[in-house]
């Protein structure tokens, strides 16, 4: 939706998002002054970093860390800054990959994690799709290949293990996952 600049001026604030382009529409002739975009990001420290020989090269590098810096909200990876900003864990594997890259935080990761945990006592009803219990087991599993630590599975123990017999109670007789009807 465009910025709709009245008459008598003022300043104007959008919300936080990720943005392109900005559409501005004047009712009449005016002049603009002191745009600029302020934005918010998680504070979290750059640890890795690339340079290679191919400054191009060097600058994808830049740029992806960039993004993905710009995609840390709150101590989680979020996903669709232009869409719905929402945790998607179906792209948590290269999510997490490029955090444990660029940023080496496991605090980033781990509350992602567990922002997708399934609640208390759950029911069929309230998984939606299957693969967000996949998802919520492997992500305790890709932390354990880069941390080597156990203990942060093993608080969460008792989560993996429901969301587990919920998976095991949605197989059909053949051991996959049945379609739903």
């Amino acid at each position: 939706a465009p910025v709709k600049v009245t008459a008598r001026g003022g300043r104007y604030c959008l919300p936080e998002r990720l943005l392109r382009y900005v559409r501005i529409e004047a009712s009449a002739a005016c002049r603009i002054e002191k745009v600029f975009f302020k934005a918010r990001v998680y504070p979290v420290e750059y640890k890795g970093s690339f340079i290679c020989s191919d400054p191009q090269l060097t600058e994808i590098w830049n740029v992806a860390a960039a993004t993905l810096h710009s995609n840390l909200h709150d101590g989680c990876i979020i996903d669709g800054l232009k869409r719905d900003a929402l945790i998607w864990l179906f792209d948590q594997n290269i999510d997490f990959d490029g955090t444990d890259s660029v940023f080496f935080d496991r605090n980033v990761v781990r509350n992602t994690i567990l922002c997708l945990a399934p609640p208390e006592n759950f029911k069929k009803t309230d998984v939606g799709l299957p693969d967000n219990l996949m998802y919520f087991i492997l992500g305790f599993y890709q932390d354990y290949m880069v941390s080597g630590e156990e203990g942060f599975a093993w608080v969460h123990r008792k989560k993996i293990m429901a969301a587990l017999g919920m998976l095991e109670s949605l197989l059909g007789p053949d051991g996959f996952l049945a379609a739903r009807a």
